[in-house]
């Protein structure tokens, strides 16, 4: 049997089997006696039907059959003696009968060979952001407000008010209101500019406060995906910091989408009166023994630079694996990515959720698979030259990294058994300890970041739901009042069946502060909390 393979550099290839017509006569024939005993034609006994009479009433099956049968025979030596490392069922695509053979055309998806090229003088940026005091300050200054009470108004004065808003595609489609605190900045600078000395009612078109991307070249390697990734990041980080923000619903539209006249109308206003930093708010917002403003103000720097410092960690790594990537130009399963990442999303986000995704968000998470792919291809093959093998303690190190409760020495050991037999594991901690290497291989750029790279958030200070309802100080905050940021999410964004104006009657049903009144702790009259 002859062979064939077209396109080997690709990962998208085709093997052509070319079988001689003697071999194949007597594979026919073979699979003719097969089934000629099951076979019954009126006026035969089943089993006695002549074989002439079956080849001519089944000759297009049986040819079928036997081209597969023979394919299936002989494809798992060719694919070894090839190494082709296929990673789906190679499937037959034509079968042609010539003078002097039969053609068995197969189509199959693989990883293709790549030349690996240097990895050991990669030069990259590196950046990195020193936290300063007045950074530190003005971010206390925005928990202040944060956890500020709220006043009712009828104009928007500064960027210190809250602002319960509604918005719409046209000016007669209507989305749930929602709430955003214009010191956060969630849309465009110049929209916040422009809504200050706006009253109820007021009504601006979003389309004119297009927001551009921010531009991180002195920042990221070029890389149209790698630009779209951060750009991802940064935003998923500051919904993260308001769950509540629907803005969120709006970073991934179509073109077509886009295009499409958008407005926000203001329908209620509150000026938010910061809560006073004093020894109360220190130890409620920080859950620790703390008393005085310099104590706050070295417990938030530490948190703000361990973030700050996560965050250029990740960006330095997604510099070293584009760049590995567009030195090695490796191409991967386009089909198999696809599948991939679907079912990866899925199993987080249940059956059937990719379809609701909008196209570019799909088209995200599948550049995203298509990079880790194509870097754990490049790690594993540095892995192989650098003769790199994994030990007990890499094994032991991840399984610590999951932060799993009550790690013992035994438990330590099956986990370590366990993950010893998934080869992904295996390859995923490699992988791991290889991106250590690259950065010791690493000649760097270090860049400086700005202050407002990156937007922070009381939620990376403390974990509120790790809380207990017991440690609230209700002399500080009025518990029922706080925003619940699981209430908003089930409201605004995920149960259709929740109304607003049920929401909105038990909003009305709070008794707004008065302008003048000051904040009482032992009031229970109070506005709703910010």
């Amino acid at each position: 049997m002859e062979r064939e393979i077209l396109d080997r550099t690709e990962p998208e290839q085709t093997l052509i089997l070319r079988v001689d017509n003697v071999e194949f006569e007597k594979a026919f024939n073979a699979e003719v006696r097969a089934i000629s005993k099951d076979v019954q034609l009126p006026g035969f006994r089943r089993g006695k039907v002549p074989t002439h009479l079956i080849k001519s009433m089944h000759k297009d099956a049986l040819m079928q059959d036997t081209a597969v049968k023979l394919a299936n025979e002989n494809l798992e030596s060719i694919l070894k003696e090839e190494n082709i490392n296929v990673v789906d069922e190679p499937v037959i695509t034509d079968i042609k009968h010539l003078n002097d053979n039969v053609e068995i055309t197969l189509k199959y998806e693989c990883f293709p060979p790549f030349e690996l090229a240097d990895y050991k003088s990669l030069v990259v940026k590196e950046p990195f952001h020193a936290v300063t005091d007045e950074e530190v300050e003005e971010h206390i200054k925005i928990l202040s407000y944060r956890y500020g009470k709220l006043q009712s108004s009828d104009v928007v004065e500064d960027l210190f008010y809250r602002l319960k808003v509604q918005m719409k595609e046209s000016q007669q489609g209507e989305n749930p209101p929602f709430f955003i605190d214009l010191y956060h900045r969630y849309f465009n600078d110049e929209l916040f500019k422009d809504l200050v000395g706006k009253q109820v009612g007021y009504t601006v078109d979003l389309n004119q406060f297009n927001k551009p991307a921010q531009d991180d070249n002195d920042v990221q390697e070029d890389s149209h995906d790698h630009d779209h990734e951060h750009k991802h990041d940064h935003e998923h980080e500051h919904d993260h910091e308001h769950e509540h923000d629907h803005d969120h619903e709006h970073d991934h539209k179509s073109k077509e989408e886009e295009q499409t006249p958008k407005f926000l109308e203001i329908l209620e206003i509150w000026k938010i009166i910061p809560a006073e930093i004093d020894e109360k708010f220190i130890k409620y917002i920080t859950r620790k023994d703390l008393e005085s403003y310099e104590d706050l103000k070295e417990y938030i720097g530490l948190q703000m630079q361990d973030l700050w410092d996560s965050k250029t960690k990740e960006i330095f790594e997604q510099n070293i694996i584009y760049t590995l990537i567009n030195n090695n130009k490796i191409k991967v399963p386009t089909r198999f990515v696809m599948r991939t990442a679907i079912q990866n999303y899925e199993q987080q986000n249940g059956q059937d959720s990719f379809k609701s995704l909008q196209q570019d968000k799909q088209f995200e998470i599948f550049q995203n698979a298509q990079t880790s792919l194509a870097f754990q291809l490049i790690a594993l093959k540095i892995a192989e030259a650098e003769k790199i093998e994994l030990e007990e303690d890499d094994y032991a190190d991840y399984i610590r990294s999951m932060k799993l409760p009550d790690m013992n020495d035994d438990s330590m050991r099956e986990a370590i058994d366990l993950i010893k037999e998934n080869g992904q594991y295996s390859d995923l901690i490699k992988v791991n300890k290889i991106m250590e290497l690259l950065k010791d291989f690493a000649t760097t750029e270090e860049i400086s970041m700005p202050a407002d790279f990156l937007r922070l958030s009381d939620e990376y200070i403390t974990d509120f739901s790790e809380i207990d309802e017991d440690e609230i100080n209700e002399d500080l905050f009025d518990e029922e009042e706080v925003f619940d940021e699981e209430e908003f999410d089930g409201e605004f964004f995920e149960d259709d069946d929740d109304d607003w104006d049920d929401d909105d009657e038990k909003w009305n049903d709070e008794e707004e502060i008065d302008e003048d009144e000051e904040w009482d702790d032992d009031d229970e009259d109070s506005s709703p909390k910010n």
